[in-house]
């Protein structure tokens, strides 16, 4: 069985910092950074 990290579970002060929750701002990222690094003339 796997061990849950509670600790490193404390959503909703990270949601009051402003931080982003769930993989949709790094899956974005992954979509974005390649096409805009490969649209780079000479790169």
């Amino acid at each position: 069985m796997e061990k849950i990290r509670e600790e490193y579970m404390k959503y909703d002060q990270y949601l009051s910092e402003g931080y982003p929750i769930g993989s949709g701002v790094v899956e974005s990222a992954c979509s974005h950074v390649p096409k805009d690094r490969m649209e780079i003339s000479g790169a």
